[in-house]
């Protein structure tokens, strides 16, 4: 029964988003920043160093990977790149839940994840979230599977994905030091040399051309001639401003069932969560939970949405541990998730502001 309610509503979602990431690319931050930078490159033949802003100076690990499909095809092509990894990340919490005793409950936070709306439109543009967040996860899948077979070997690949994980975005390098801890000091010297071969090169970078490894933040550790501490704070709080909201309730209701005070959601079916703390009698629920909270720390940084995207798979895992010997809920819940989170049924009950937003993105883009 689970085979088929996957692998139904697993690809019902894939055309749904393949058709839509083969249209021209419009996002905001993909079309402006990051094929900005995917185009500079190409034109250049390299990186454009006469060419400063805040968004050059960031790690380009995914922008690498834009530019040989740009070459081809252009910004379609990647977002298509993006969406290779949007589809990963379902399959990688499945086989999760299959090495470690509870494919149910794989299947269950694969479709959770793969609907949701957040993950499903920015998985189709030119971004950087879904790549982060699979990395991330096949780190810590990598860091369970050392704790039964401890090996220089996969602490080295746990490093490399750590380290890709900082240089495809600055927040996924977390991942890092959550490494650390996991690993209980277990052949660090492999990990932290596997993460600088993939992070190393872009901090090299920055701290010859800009005089900043980490640029452009930290820049009262690092003073240099391009950024000032000043208007590091300066960005940094305009992007942390929450829209007001009457009480904590309607925070969490934008958040997973409305989306227009706040730019995306994540679907219904996370109301539930408070549930997955029933998860803490679990060894793998207690790390699950520790995970999500850790990558959950960048949304108080940032008001997007899609922050939250590394976080949701140990969230849907730790709930999906809570519910497992609940008779029926499973099922009930992933199929009652892709229900309302199919965009037509989304248009019933969202916010009118997000359903503008999204209707329009939708128009542009067919």
């Amino acid at each position: 029964v689970w085979w088929i309610i996957f692998t139904v509503v697993f690809a019902a979602f894939f055309a749904c988003y393949f058709l839509n990431a083969l249209a021209p690319e419009i996002s905001p931050d993909g079309s402006s920043y990051h094929l900005g930078n995917v185009a500079r490159l190409w034109r250049h033949q390299g990186f454009a160093w006469e060419f400063h802003s805040i968004y050059s100076s960031l790690s380009q690990g995914m922008e690498m990977l834009f530019l040989v499909a740009f070459c081809i095809g252009r910004h379609p092509a990647a977002a298509m790149v993006h969406m290779a990894f949007q589809a990963a990340l379902p399959l990688f919490i499945l086989c999760y839940g299959r090495r470690f005793g509870f494919p149910r409950v794989g299947a269950f936070a694969a479709l959770l994840t793969y609907a949701c709306p957040v993950a499903g439109i920015a998985g189709i543009s030119a971004y950087n979230d879904l790549t982060a967040a699979t990395l991330i996860f096949a780190g810590f899948y990598l860091i369970q599977v050392n704790y039964e077979f401890a090996s220089t070997n996969t602490m080295f690949l746990i490093g490399l994905l750590g380290g890709f994980s900082y240089s495809v975005k600055y927040t996924a390098g977390l991942a890092l030091p959550l490494a650390v801890g996991l690993t209980r000091g277990r052949r660090i010297l492999a990990l932290g040399l596997g993460a600088a071969v993939t992070a190393g090169p872009w901090l090299l970078r920055n701290w010859i051309w800009l005089g900043n490894p980490t640029a452009p933040f930290l820049n009262s550790w690092f003073p240099n001639a391009y950024w000032s501490s000043g208007a590091e704070h300066q960005y940094l709080a305009g992007l942390s401003q929450y829209p007001a909201f009457k009480s904590y309730w309607d925070f969490i209701l934008q958040l997973t069932v409305l989306g227009g005070l706040v730019p995306g959601m994540i679907g219904p079916a996370f109301l539930l969560l408070p549930l997955s703390l029933l998860a803490l009698r679990h060894p793998h629920g207690r790390r699950l939970l520790l995970a999500g909270l850790i990558y959950s720390i960048p949304a108080f940084l940032n008001t997007e949405v899609r922050f939250l995207i590394p976080a949701i798979p140990f969230f849907a895992l730790a709930l999906g541990l809570a519910m497992e010997n609940s008779w029926g809920a499973l099922p009930a819940v992933a199929l009652l998730q892709a229900l309302l989170c199919w965009p037509t049924i989304m248009d019933t009950y969202c916010d009118r502001s997000e359903e503008r937003r999204v209707g329009k993105e939708c128009r542009s883009r067919w």
